[in-house]
């Protein structure tokens, strides 16, 4: 009896995969160049420059081979006008450039730094590094809430600016969504979760508010001047700057303000007082898809 041993050849393919570098190896290895700016309002999608897509990387792949390059979640980076916010990213995304390719991507981030200035297209940044271990945490709950807005910016300022956690209330119209990041912050700071100061039924929401800018008025005689914001019937809601009395009689002076803060939807007045007479300034229009 005759044996025949029949030989299968079994034929593989092997897909060569891109290696995948954090953004720190590919930069340092110079695999990549990277241009880091502002996002222009208008092609951000929550249209402002301080939450949302507010970041844009511009890359470019000088390697001669695929490239995919890894955004960690957390990443901060430094705005190069000192004035200005920096911005940490609050989601992970993987970006695939083949050989001397280009490519824009616009990623979700948030400012910290809350009384600097508001990052423009006109900045540009640098990578930095990972934000500290809370910032991680909260990013990795923003991601998975997909909470990029108003809500996630008064959360992150808890960690970078000292933002009383109550400030993330009423902010979201999932209430569920305000109480995870409550619980979160307390829990990193070790501080009790605040209690709300009203009803859970009739929650009236609260939207960004951002104002800066110059009061200008030349005095011949001493005058007592405050900016504020008020309702429409002059009650004051917000102090820019007090009551204060000017005693020169002959010159023109100068009130710098800036404000960032939260107000239900509705019609704002931005005012000085002048002896006790009010003098409009600006009309602030708060809408409920603020962001």
């Amino acid at each position: 009896m005759k044996f025949y041993v029949i030989a299968f050849l079994s034929f593989c393919s092997i897909s060569i995969q891109a290696k995948v570098f954090t953004l720190h190896e590919a930069l340092s290895q110079k695999i990549i160049s990277l241009a880091i700016t502002g996002t222009p309002t208008n092609e951000n999608p929550t249209k402002n420059s301080h939450t949302g897509k507010c970041l844009k990387l511009q890359f470019t792949n000088t390697s001669n081979l695929q490239a995919d390059i890894q955004i960690e979640n957390a990443s901060r980076f430094v705005n190069g006008a000192k004035s200005n916010q920096d911005l940490i990213c609050t989601e992970n995304m993987l970006v695939k450039l083949n050989p001397k390719q280009k490519n824009t991507m616009l990623i979700n981030a948030l400012c910290c730094e809350k009384q600097d200035g508001s990052p423009s297209e006109k900045d540009t940044f640098l990578f930095l590094e990972k934000a500290n271990p809370s910032i991680q945490k909260l990013c990795a709950l923003l991601e998975k809430q997909k909470n990029f807005g108003n809500t996630a910016q008064q959360a992150m300022w808890c960690f970078t600016d000292h933002n009383a956690i109550e400030q993330v209330y009423d902010t979201h119209p999932d209430i569920t969504i305000e109480n995870e990041l409550a619980k979160l912050i307390a829990s990193e700071l070790k501080v009790p979760v605040p209690a709300r100061t009203t009803s859970t039924q009739n929650r009236i929401l609260k939207y960004p508010i951002e104002v800066e800018g110059k009061y200008t008025q030349f005095v011949s005689s001493p005058v007592t001047i405050g900016v504020y914001i008020t309702d429409t019937i002059n009650n004051i809601l917000i102090t820019l700057f007090p009551d204060e009395t000017e005693n020169r009689t002959n010159g023109t002076v100068k009130y710098s303000y800036a404000y960032r803060g939260q107000l239900p939807e509705g019609k704002y007045l931005l005012q000085a007082k002048v002896n006790n007479e009010w003098k409009l300034e600006k009309e602030i229009r708060i809408r409920a898809n603020a962001e």
